[in-house]
């Protein structure tokens, strides 16, 4: 099988990025991108009973406002580039067609008229696989977002707030909203708003189905009646679904994790010349260059490495295909650019397995690399259609 395989979001979204932000700010976004993506699967869960609320009302100030917007006809085309514009376009764009055509709300926090942040509500249904079934008067809270010139001033506590006094006063029943473990910005918001937590739970996807395990339930009275739904993440809010641990079971993966010591090693480009592009990938990134170009048969590739400013700083890798049928020669016809992740990993045999077990491709073996010093390589594709290198260390 090729290496050049069809290039998913993530790409894109990350492609997009590189474009408007250079290298150096892409090193820093993928590497923290990945690291979430790969080990940061834990969940913080809170919820708010909105008719049993005591909290105080808070008070928007005069310099600010907050806006609903119900549809996209009634969002105004300056707020539509300016929430685009922070990842890909074109996948923001149809993130938001498909939430309107779900009946979710944008709320809109401005500063003067600088659009300052944003949030999302959706009641009775979910966007994606939920936690447990919400009811016909449950509200959804998600995918928030503050400008960075904005951040620091309780922008997202703000909305929160009006966000839940406006449900409450609407008649909705309960509203829950999620963020990462490691996201202590819109903890300490949630904290300041009228929110409960009341759990952290444990996300992941098995042969094509999502689970997840409550590592801990803080709020007992309302996980009375939730033992029966924690072992599901339903698309269609009622499908029952195992739980993670007979699922594990019944596949042999008890105790499966995946390698300890993953570290982002380099991240591949594709190009149809080292020699042209070299200089700029130079100067974009303040990098070094030794100027060695490495010539792997195997691969029918010709790879150089660059050095970024920072030790700690992943390789950036060029990669020119030394022969028309290279295996990148096709992914160079669909214009190049970003092409993989590679991480360093003592175990390689035993981390293919893992990727295997849980339901990525693994698509070239085990082979030594000329780059390398005779280290081995393999490539995977996970289920999302990232290109992966796994180099032994």
């Amino acid at each position: 099988m090729p290496f050049a395989m069809v290039i998913s979001n993530s790409i894109s979204r990350l492609s997009d990025y590189y474009s408007r932000h250079g290298l150096s700010a892409t090193f820093r976004r993928a590497g923290t991108g990945l690291k979430r993506a790969l080990f940061a699967n834990r969940m913080i869960v809170f919820y708010c009973d909105l008719q049993d609320r005591n909290s105080r009302t808070v008070a928007i100030p005069n310099s600010m406002r907050i806006d609903r917007v119900k549809s996209e006809a009634e969002l105004p085309p300056q707020d539509l580039q300016s929430i685009t514009s922070f990842w890909n376009p074109n996948q923001a764009r149809r993130n938001i067609t498909e939430r309107f055509g779900k009946g979710a709300s944008l709320w809109l926090i401005r500063s003067g008229e600088d659009l300052a942040g944003y949030g999302w509500t959706l009641r009775g249904n979910v966007i994606a696989p939920y936690y447990f079934p919400l009811g016909p008067g449950d509200v959804q809270l998600f995918d928030f977002y503050v400008v960075p010139k904005f951040r620091g001033r309780a922008m997202h506590w703000l909305l929160t707030a009006h966000i839940l006094q406006t449900l409450a006063a609407e008649g909705a029943a309960r509203a829950f909203a999620d963020t990462h473990e490691w996201n202590q910005a819109q903890l300490s918001s949630f904290k300041m708003a009228p929110l409960r937590r009341l759990g952290m739970a444990r996300t992941f996807e098995l042969f094509g189905n999502k689970y997840v395990k409550w590592l801990d339930m803080e709020d007992r009275d309302f996980g009375q009646d939730l033992p029966k739904r924690t072992g599901e993440i339903a698309e269609n809010n009622d499908k029952k679904a195992r739980t993670p641990e007979s699922c594990m079971s019944a596949h042999g993966l008890q105790g499966l994790r995946p390698a300890e010591d993953l570290k982002l090693h380099h991240i591949g480009f594709v190009v149809s010349s080292i020699q042209d592009c070299a200089e700029s990938f130079t100067q974009g990134l303040g990098a070094s260059w030794d100027g060695k170009i490495t010539l792997d048969p195997i691969q029918k590739v010709r790879v150089t490495f660059f050095e970024g400013r920072n030790s700690i700083d992943p390789l950036i890798e060029l990669v020119e295909p030394s022969e028309p049928g290279s295996p990148v020669s096709r992914f160079l016809r669909h214009g190049g650019g970003l092409h993989h992740f590679c991480y360093e990993v003592s175990d390689l045999e035993g981390h293919l397995e893992f990727c295997k077990r849980v339901g990525n491709t693994v698509i070239r073996q085990p082979v030594p690399a000329a780059a390398f010093g005779g280290r081995r390589i393999a490539w995977v594709v996970t289920q999302k259609k990232l290109l992966m290198e796994f180099l032994e260390r």
